[in-house]
């Protein structure tokens, strides 16, 4: 956030995009993933949003990740809820958390659901 700082105004909201981030840290990790977006969340004023993006546990996914453990990458899969449950304290904002391309997609589009999901809240 000092490095931040330097950059960005603090007095003044702001927007921190964690995308496909918290899937790279283990709940077990100090800090976890709880705690990373509960930093950021903290120090930025009120009126900043907070975007959350990342991989779900489903079939597919949890082979993807199989494999690459394999290969040496470690990622930690979490369930909608618990990413949802990373926003709590600020105020989501509709759809919630939700397959990434339903979030807010183009009128009369149809996309496709995808594993991944992504959620916007706002801090009070």
């Amino acid at each position: 956030m000092r490095a931040a700082a330097r950059t960005l105004d603090f007095t003044q909201p702001v927007a921190v995009m964690m995308l496909d981030i918290l899937g790279n840290v283990a709940d077990s990790d100090q800090p976890g993933p709880a705690q990373i977006v509960d930093r950021f969340s903290s120090a930025i004023p009120s009126g900043s949003y907070l975007v959350l993006n990342d991989s779900v546990v489903t079939p597919e996914t949890v082979d993807a990740v199989q494999t690459a453990r394999r290969g040496g990458a470690d990622y930690h899969l979490r369930t909608p809820e618990q990413l949802a449950g990373f926003l709590d304290g600020l105020e989501t904002v509709e759809p919630g958390v939700v397959p990434t391309p339903l979030w807010r997609p183009e009128p009369g589009s149809r996309p496709a659901a995808l594993n991944v999901y992504c959620g916007v809240a706002r801090r009070p």
